[in-house]
């Protein structure tokens, strides 16, 4: 018992003096194998976990048992409390569903600041966002049945998050992740505002969150921004859909846009007139599925 302890306090050292080695207790520690572009609320790393257990410098390599990203926070929450930050984070990984890229750990450092980490949904050697994916398009645009899909998966994420009293304020497209199946992930999403203003979100706050999600369509679907006085969108699209450009046109009305997440998701168009939905789904059963032979998702195949 005492050998097997002075074991693990040896690997544990060792691992400690390793500038890449990060974690709140020997059986949550993590490596940092490269650097990833940032997030708008944090440093990201490819890491994987590491065991100090099975671990010895001198004669045994750390077991990886699964990528995942690790995040240092910068700006908002490097100077929360521990007990403050532990208590946001846990709340938010509370936050459960197929569409929302969930954080599995989360801790302080007094040295080097506030920590999160979520599983590696990367492909290949990077993230692949919703960004990325546009400029790989040869036209910079998704067609109108890739946009339904992308709506009804973060609309439906973002009704959840609400449903939870967790809002992220606008969602921009470098903070969507499309994974190897061609699902879409919001990445640390709630994160930026429950750090600035822990409370729930206001009518208004989640009517602008919508609205974000609306215009980042429309920008998708027509390589335009709603603002840039194109509208209406069908004019713009690469294969016109009458209905979709309906639905984009409410949701950016001053006025009659969508108030919630789950309003704008129920008058979502299921299909046009202009193409036929996969057989075995529909904007509703997507909500909680992995859309793996949608177009989106084939695209996201053949990038990887």
């Amino acid at each position: 018992m005492d050998q097997a302890h002075t074991f693990t306090r040896r690997a544990d050292a060792a691992l400690r003096r390793d500038p890449n080695v990060l974690g709140p207790t020997p059986g949550r520690l993590y490596r940092r194998l490269r650097q990833l572009d940032s997030h708008a609320v944090a440093s990201r790393w490819v890491a994987e976990p590491v065991d100090a257990e099975q671990s010895n410098a001198a004669h045994a390599p750390v077991l990886p048992t699964g990528l995942m990203v690790l995040y240092q926070i910068v700006g908002p929450g490097t100077r929360a409390i521990p007990g403050q930050f532990e208590a946001i984070t846990e709340h938010l990984r509370g936050l459960q569903h197929a569409h929302l890229l969930p954080i599995v750990d989360a801790w302080t450092d007094q040295r080097t600041g506030c920590f999160l980490v979520s599983p590696y949904a990367g492909i290949g050697e990077g993230l692949l966002t919703l960004d990325v994916l546009l400029r790989l398009k040869p036209d910079g645009r998704l067609a109108p049945v890739e946009t339904r899909h992308m709506l009804a998966q973060m609309l439906a994420a973002m009704a959840h998050a609400h449903e939870r009293g967790v809002s992220h304020g606008p969602v921009r497209y470098d903070e969507v992740i499309v994974d190897f199946k061609g699902s879409l992930k919001l990445e640390l999403f709630g994160v930026k505002r429950s750090l600035e203003a822990p409370r729930p979100p206001t009518d208004a706050e989640i009517a602008l969150e919508v609205r974000s999600v609306v215009e980042l369509a429309f920008q998708a679907v027509t390589g335009s921004r709603p603002s840039d006085g194109l509208r209406p969108a069908v004019r713009r699209m690469s294969k016109p859909d009458r209905a979709l450009s309906d639905w984009l046109e409410r949701g950016l009305h001053p006025q009659a846009g969508f108030d919630t997440a789950i309003q704008a998701l129920r008058a979502l168009p299921k299909a046009g007139a202009d193409w036929r939905e996969p057989k075995g789904s529909s904007a509703t059963e997507s909500l909680g599925a992995k859309l793996e032979s949608t177009p989106l998702g084939l695209l996201a195949r053949l990038v990887s």
